[in-house]
């Protein structure tokens, strides 16, 4: 396999190929249909071949895709060992290992790990990022101890909730008509250009499902993450950019204003396997997320905090 191919991708292969339903696999995941697609396309490419096909809306897996089956089941099996292995090696020493997506580490910034050093200089602690399905795969697959994620959680994970704050919309005053809105709905996006980030992330897709669901086209959709950028789309004024409040202040200046999108919440929380015990250096690390997102929230007017 090439450098293109994730471990995530063939974990994704794996549960489209037991389950024989894009639908099922998509739910299982979690991820959108949409994802799943991509990444079956992406295997199919590099492969050279068919690895599936349809027989009255189930996937059956094509000789190709037996034997990458069988590849991605072996690399599957190799990896745990090897993190068995790598955790026995490490068991004796205060080591945190801590994935975290892309987008959280976007709104805590550098000091969060630096302050968290500072406070605690007898723990060791390492952190990767990563975009939001990466970060979940990773953890269930045991390479990290614990991981900073975003909703929809995985499922087979157990998830210490942090904090919630709605998704919004930032809409230029030029657009009157929605300006003058309270909340958006669904149909509020028909025809709007949509600034949502990457593609590959977890809200981008959970907009795209809700415009879906409610048979609603926008006229178009920049997967922007640069805040240069959406900052732009914003100030252009013909463009809806999504964000949540605390990363984006500075978009205040703009003659523009926030407007939550329906119910739909941009949820952070600390995920590890379910039958994981922490040691006391994970036990100091959740303590220490638990009061950094606590000063989050109190400084966004739309948050929601467990201990709040």
């Amino acid at each position: 396999m090439g450098d293109s191919v994730k471990e995530s991708d063939l974990a994704a292969f794996i549960h489209v190929y037991k389950t024989g339903r894009m639908s099922v696999a998509a739910q299982q995941i979690p991820m959108s249909f949409q994802g799943l697609s991509r990444i079956i396309r992406l295997l199919e490419a590099e492969v050279g071949a068919p690895l599936f096909y349809n027989d009255h809306g189930k996937k059956i897996p094509t000789k190709y895709g037996d034997e990458l089956y069988s590849y991605a089941t072996r690399v599957n099996a190799e990896h745990r060992s090897f993190v068995e292995k790598m955790a026995q090696l490490i068991v004796d020493e205060d080591i945190v290992r801590v994935v975290a997506s892309d987008n959280i580490f976007s709104l805590f910034g550098a000091d969060f790990i630096s302050a968290f050093r500072a406070e605690n200089p007898s723990i060791t602690i390492t952190l990767t990022t990563t975009d939001d399905y990466a970060c979940d795969q990773s953890i269930a697959n045991g390479t990290f101890d614990l991981g900073l994620t975003l909703a929809p959680f995985d499922s087979s994970l157990t998830t210490e909730r942090l904090y919630s704050t709605p998704l919004v919309f930032w809409v230029n005053e030029r657009n009157r008509e929605l300006f003058e809105k309270d909340m958006l709905a669904p149909e509020d996006l028909e025809g709007q250009a949509l600034v949502l980030g990457n593609g590959n992330d977890k809200i981008p897709q959970l907009v795209s499902h809700v415009t879906e669901e409610h048979d609603v086209t926008p006229k178009c959709i920049y997967p922007l993450n640069d805040s240069v950028q959406i900052y732009r789309a914003v100030a252009h004024g013909t463009s809806l950019a999504a964000t949540i409040l605390p990363v984006v202040r500075v978009f205040r200046k703009l003659p523009a204003k926030p407007i939550p999108f329906m119910d739909v919440k941009w949820e952070i929380g600390v995920s590890h396997l379910p039958d994981r015990t922490f040691s006391k250096s994970e036990k100091a690390f959740v303590g220490y997320c638990e009061l950094y997102t606590r000063r989050i929230a109190r400084s966004d007017p739309l948050h929601q905090h467990p201990a709040l």
